[in-house]
């Protein structure tokens, strides 16, 4: 069995990797193609995306279940059926979506400025027929995973640089990125020889197909409640907005990618503790990543809140400036959904419980599309913004409840108090600080090093535990390698 330990080591690393590449091409992009052309390739991306999530089914989330109950077991002629079902399925589906999205896009007339460039965008849904992170999810390949990622972002953030160069370069940024996928999912496809071999011969699909539809539509809805907000902004407030909401909702998402990074592991060791019913080890698993996310997200989202004006300045430039009230306002995300990410989605699927992910999704479908509706009107990208945060409360609070009546989960009281305190002190500290120094630049960095140098003295001084953990692995670690 792989070391979580080494795993999550490999998970931070290829989170940073998608945190800086897409903050650096965010950064470029946002200057060259403006509010206007990020506004138009953000809402083509988001009609894409709701195909390429129906056509992924729910076998990115039940694959990684699969093959992690398999994996201890060295079956290769059970891992090698399991994989070969799951490729067939998923060449079925994607096959259908994207007969469908080219039928829809070209026979709806509204679509016919933009079909270019949403046949660029497109492109995402082709490639999912070579989509196998699941299987080296489910196998813990995390370092496979962060070489792989970190050649083709470095290629791919070459080829943004090289080839969008001014405001009408949108279809080349929009074809890139949908290259950057499928050059993941290529790689994927033709490294998976070395684990596994795909038959068709003696395969069966039936038993895959109700979980996988079970969970393809809750992943559908899911995309739908989280991604309306951009398809309506288009429709109703113009690119100008749906580029600033865009950029607010992209530095959230970066920001909810480093929070959730080490937890992210978490699943497939989960999934055998439960199946091999190691109850004990199975507890204390969710039990240190809450305390992991808490250390974490807490002083996140009060540093973002403080620094958003600057930030965004500093990243996408004064075009952007508005966006800064849009991550405030959806700063509390990254709260909710990190503790959702472990909970609500890796638990309560470990657990067998995706069904009730299903009901949960189209409850926040059906609330979002309401409140977009009425706040859009009146209060335009803030209005999206806060219907946003109000649907995933809403949701998370509908599958905790399930989750709870399932199984027991705690999480140490006292060390939750010590990081709200920390984080309180942090945060007046780096207020202070940010309305002191009038350089953009010089502020940020200076708050940023101010406020981690005094959240983690005092997370030390206070002896949480996770975070005491976490500096004597690191200091166990070098002593290693000097040692070495």
């Amino acid at each position: 069995m792989k070391s979580i330990s080494k795993n999550s080591v490999f998970n931070v690393i290829y989170t940073s990797l998608n945190i800086l590449f897409p903050l650096i091409t965010s950064m470029y992009v946002a200057r060259v193609l403006l509010a206007a052309g990020a506004g138009e390739v953000a809402y083509a991306h988001s009609i894409a995306s709701y195909f390429s999530i129906a056509a992924a089914l729910g076998i990115p989330i039940y694959g990684i279940r699969e093959i992690a109950k398999i994996n201890e077991t060295k079956d290769q002629e059970k891992a090698d059926k399991l994989f070969s079902e799951l490729v067939a399925l998923n060449a079925i589906s994607t096959s259908i979506f994207l007969i469908s999205y080219i039928a829809l896009i070209v026979s709806i007339p509204s679509f016919n400025k933009n079909l270019l460039l949403l046949f660029c965008s497109g492109t995402i849904i082709f490639f999912n027929f070579f989509n196998l992170d699941w299987f080296y999810k489910g196998k813990e390949e995390y370092g496979y995973i962060v070489i792989r990622s970190l050649t083709i972002k470095v290629l791919s953030l070459v080829s943004v640089i090289i080839f969008v160069r001014s405001t009408s370069d949108i279809y080349i940024y929009a074809l890139i990125t949908g290259l950057a996928v499928g050059g993941n999912n290529v790689f994927n496809f033709v490294h998976s020889r070395k684990y596994v071999r795909f038959k068709l011969k003696g395969i069966k699909l039936k038993p895959h197909i109700y979980p996988v539809i079970i969970l393809g539509i809750s992943a559908l809805f899911e995309r739908v409640y989280g991604k309306i907000d951009l398809t309506m902004l288009g429709i109703i407030s113009g690119d100008v907005e749906t580029g600033i909401y865009s950029y607010g909702h992209k530095t959230i998402d970066l920001a909810l990618t480093m929070s959730t990074a080490i937890t992210a592991v978490f699943m497939p060791r989960l999934s055998y503790y439960y199946y091999t019913n190691s109850e004990s080890n199975f507890s204390d698993l969710i039990k240190k990543g809450l305390g992991i996310v808490s250390l974490f997200v807490f002083p996140l989202c009060v540093g973002l809140f403080i620094m958003a004006p600057q930030f965004t300045v500093l990243l996408y430039g004064e075009a952007f400036y508005e966006s800064s009230k849009i991550i405030r306002i959806l700063c509390p995300l990254i709260i909710i959904n990190s503790f959702s990410d472990l909970l609500c989605y890796q638990t309560l699927i470990v657990v067998g419980l995706e069904k009730k992910r299903l009901p949960a999704a189209i409850l926040g479908t059906v609330i979002n599309i309401a409140l977009n509706f009425v706040l859009i009107n009146s209060l335009s990208s803030r209005g999206a913004a806060i219907a946003s945060v109000i649907s995933e409360i809403i949701v998370n609070g509908f599958l905790l409840w399930f989750l709870f009546g399932k199984i027991k989960v705690s999480i140490d009281v006292k060390d939750l108090l010590k990081v709200l305190i920390s984080t309180a002190i942090m945060g007046s500290v780096v207020f202070i600080v940010s309305r002191l120094i009038h350089s953009i630049l010089i502020c940020s960095v200076v708050c940023i090093l101010t406020g981690a140098i005094i959240y983690f003295s005092l997370v030390f001084l206070f002896k949480h535990s996770q975070g005491v953990a976490i500096i004597n692995t690191l200091k166990n670690k070098n002593k290693r390698e000097t040692q070495e």
